[in-house]
């Protein structure tokens, strides 16, 4: 995608298997939201540097990057972390920042409560980003709506 406008774009990746990317400019409009491309069982990396390298030039790319996965075995956790660091190597020539999870969810409030479920969390996920975009997201698209609020933050703070 050429960028002859001058605007300013902004990429939220959610990086999870059950992730997403979301593309919107700095007026808040929404230009792509799609799942993390799969293939089969593992991610689609190809398809994953086909639309970063499609971005317009002046894109900034935000991900999320969780401190330590919570698994009950390392290997969960090492396959998440390499997976996480293909995807900042394809996004290497817009110098993506990384953030934590709970960086981006103070910004609207959604700090998980220790007594919430995880689903409950991610359907509050998902009322936020309809509410900020004004657009209809299944309640099982939670990651695309996380990939929206992503890319709000870094439009809000300017990144």
């Amino acid at each position: 995608m050429n960028n002859t406008d001058g605007k300013k774009y902004y990429l939220g990746i959610d990086p999870g298997r059950k992730g997403g990317l979301a593309l919107i400019d700095e007026h808040r409009n929404l230009i792509l939201a799609e799942p993390m491309p799969l293939l089969g069982k593992g991610y689609d990396y190809n398809q994953l540097q086909c639309m970063i390298e499609r971005l317009p030039e002046n894109s900034v790319i935000i991900i999320e990057l969780k401190p330590g996965v919570m698994e009950k075995s390392a290997s969960p956790t090492t396959s998440f972390g390499f997976h996480c660091g293909v995807i900042y190597g394809i996004c290497l020539k817009y110098r993506p920042i990384i953030i934590s999870p709970n960086s981006w969810k103070a910004e609207y409030d959604l700090k998980r409560d220790y007594q919430e479920t995880r689903s409950n969390m991610k359907l509050r996920s998902v009322k936020t980003a309809e509410q900020i975009f004004g657009i209809r997201i299944k309640t099982t698209e939670d990651g695309i709506a996380e990939a929206l609020l992503i890319a709000e933050y870094g439009r809000r703070n300017k990144l």
